[in-house]
C-alpha cells in the first residue's frame, strides 16, 4: 500500500505539466527492460532487439494517432478496424499508386466522420467510434473476406529489410514519431489540439474552432493508424481485415500507460513512444520465456485498468 501511494503521489505530481507521468513511464520502462535482460540472456541479443523493434513500428504508429485524439479530449476505438481496412485495400488488385493512396483516403474519410459524430453531433466518442468500427470492419471482410492478397513489393521490403544493419521499420517508427511531435510542438493546429484538451470552454472563449480542430484530430489520428496498417500489411504480407483488432487496446494501453491522461490536454508523443516499447518489450519477453500468447491481451487489460487508476484529471484553463 506504501509503494502505491508514493506512485500516485508521483503521478500526480508529474501531471501538473503538461508533459504528463513520462518521467515514470521510462522509469518502469527500465525497471522492466533490466529484469527481462537478467531472466533471458536472448533478450539482449542484436537479433531479438532488432525483431522487438520491428513489431513494434505499427503499434507505435496507430498509438502516436491516438495520443492525438486523446490529447483533444477524445478517443478512438475504431483504430484497429482502420488497420485492417488499409491492409485488404492495399493487398487488393488495385495498382501500388492506387492502391496506398486509397488506403490513406479512405482512412481520412472514416476519421472525418468520426470528428463529426463526436463533434457537431455530440455523440459520446466511445459510442461515435465503436459505430464506424463496425462499419469499416465490415467493409474491410467484403474487401478481403479471408486473408491472403498481394501486398506491394516495396511494402514487404521496407517492413522487413535493413539498411545499414537498421531495419527500416525503424525509419517507419522515426519518421511517424517526428512527424507527430512536429505537429503538436510546432504547429498552431497543435497547440489548438491541446488547449481543447485541456479545456474546451477555455479554447472556444480564445476564438480557436473546437469542432473543426477535434474534426481534425480524428482525420490525423485515422491517417496515422492506416499507415500502421501498411506497415503491417508489409511485415505480414498479406491482407486481413481483422488484423488491427488487437492494436485497439494496446494502442490506449501505449498511450496511457506513457503518462498521457485519455481525460485529454495532457501527455506527449515521447510518453507514446515509451508505452509502446514497454508493451513491444512485454510481448516479446513472454515469448521468450515460453508463456502463452494469449495471456498479453489480459495484460493489456490490466496495465490498462492500471494506468488510468493511478491518474487523475487536471484541467489547465477554466
Amino acid at each position: 500500500m506504501a509503494i502505491v501511494s508514493v506512485l500516485k503521489g508521483a503521478l500526480r505530481g508529474q501531471a501538473r505539466s503538461r508533459r504528463g507521468a513520462q518521467g515514470l513511464a521510462f522509469l518502469l520502462l527500465v525497471i522492466v527492460a533490466l529484469f527481462l535482460s537478467v531472466v533471458s540472456e536472448r533478450f539482449t541479443s542484436v537479433a531479438n532487439l532488432s525483431n522487438l523493434l520491428i513489431q513494434m513500428a505499427p503499434l507505435l504508429l496507430v498509438a502516436l494517432g491516438q495520443t492525438v485524439v486523446v490529447l483533444a479530449g477524445g478517443l478512438d476505438v475504431s483504430v484497429g478496424a482502420v488497420v485492417g481496412l488499409a491492409t485488404a485495400i492495399v493487398a487488393s488488385a488495385l495498382p501500388p499508386e492506387i492502391a496506398v493512396p486509397l488506403a490513406l483516403l479512405a482512412a481520412a474519410a472514416v476519421g472525418a466522420v468520426n470528428g463529426v459524430l463526436a463533434g457537431p453531433l455530440r455523440l459520446h466518442p466511445i459510442v461515435a467510434t465503436l459505430s464506424t468500427a463496425s462499419i469499416v470492419t465490415g467493409i474491410a471482410l467484403t474487401l478481403r473476406p479471408t486473408p491472403g492478397g498481394n501486398v506491394p513489393d516495396f511494402l514487404i521490403a521496407s517492413a522487413n529489410e535493413r539498411i545499414l544493419g537498421l531495419p527500416l521499420a525503424v525509419v517507419w517508427s522515426a519518421g511517424g514519431l517526428a512527424l507527430a511531435w512536429w505537429i503538436l510542438s510546432r504547429t498552431r493546429l497543435g497547440l489548438h489540439i491541446l488547449s481543447l484538451g485541456g479545456s474546451t470552454p477555455n479554447a472556444r472563449l480564445n476564438g480557436i474552432a473546437v469542432q473543426r480542430r477535434l474534426i481534425a484530430a480524428y482525420v490525423l489520428c485515422a491517417v496515422f493508424a492506416a499507415a500502421g496498417g501498411l506497415l503491417l500489411a508489409g511485415r505480414i504480407s498479406s491482407g486481413d481485415a481483422m488484423a488491427g483488432l488487437p492494436l485497439t487496446v494496446s494502442s490506449l494501453a501505449a498511450v496511457a500507460l506513457g503518462g498521457t491522461q485519455l481525460t485529454g490536454g495532457i501527455g506527449g508523443v515521447l510518453g507514446t513512444l515509451t508505452g509502446s516499447l514497454l508493451l513491444a518489450m512485454l510481448a516479446n519477453g513472454m515469448n521468450l520465456m515460453n508463456v502463452s500468447p494469449f495471456l498479453q491481451s489480459i495484460l493489456n487489460g490490466v496495465l490498462l485498468l492500471i494506468a488510468i487508476s493511478f491518474t487523475r484529471r487536471r484541467q489547465f484553463g477554466l
